[in-house]
């Protein structure tokens, strides 16, 4: 099980798929959070085209885009802090000794 999981994600990586993934999850986050700003402006102005009380906004109305919202987020979190968690690879490259000697030996 772990090696089908392992190779998954190596294919969410290597193929681009994991981050095309994210990006749609995050704009996805960002619709639900703007149609749930918008919401409410959308019953104030139908309620002045109607010559009408404002309506009353209950919580429920905008529990369901806040939690479509919260979800997308939290997902994407959880994907990328699977695929790009720096725990799987090799150290950093920047300040080794290994990578800073030549052929022979020597420092550069």
């Amino acid at each position: 099980m772990s090696h089908m999981i392992q190779r998954i994600r190596e294919v969410l990586l290597t193929q681009y798929i994991g981050a095309i993934v994210i990006g749609m999850l995050i704009t996805h986050a960002f619709v639900a959070v703007i149609g749930l700003l918008v919401q409410p402006l959308f019953l104030y102005a139908e309620a002045k085209v109607a010559s009408s009380v404002m309506p009353s906004i209950s919580a429920s109305q905008l529990l369901s885009p806040g939690i479509t919202a919260a979800l997308y987020v939290l997902v994407s979190y959880v994907l990328i802090r699977w695929l790009y968690s720096s725990a799987d690879k090799p150290a950093e490259m920047g300040g080794t000794d290994e990578m800073n000697t030549s052929d022979d030996g020597a420092a550069e």
